[in-house]
């Protein structure tokens, strides 16, 4: 029995390997969206509307991404 609990501790890997990728693909993610929406406001004349919901968007999925990596963190310590 205290193999078995030995060896779960390794189960936890995959998850929090996933967790880090997916919060750092989040902010890679919403960086890139933002930039693309000041390139589009500027070079084809979007809509300001259709840019303030694009560049929300991006920042939600850069705090979404940052509150995970860093929640992440604190478990962590």
């Amino acid at each position: 029995m205290r193999r078995l609990f030995e060896i779960s501790r390794y189960a936890v890997i995959i998850p929090s390997a996933a967790s880090i990728i997916g919060a750092i693909v989040l902010m890679i993610l919403g960086s890139i969206e933002i930039v693309r929406s000041a390139i589009h406001v500027v070079v084809k004349k979007e809509p300001l509307k259709d840019t303030v919901v694009a560049i929300l968007t991006s920042v939600d999925a850069i705090l979404l991404g940052t509150s995970s990596r860093l929640a992440r963190d604190q478990h962590a310590r």
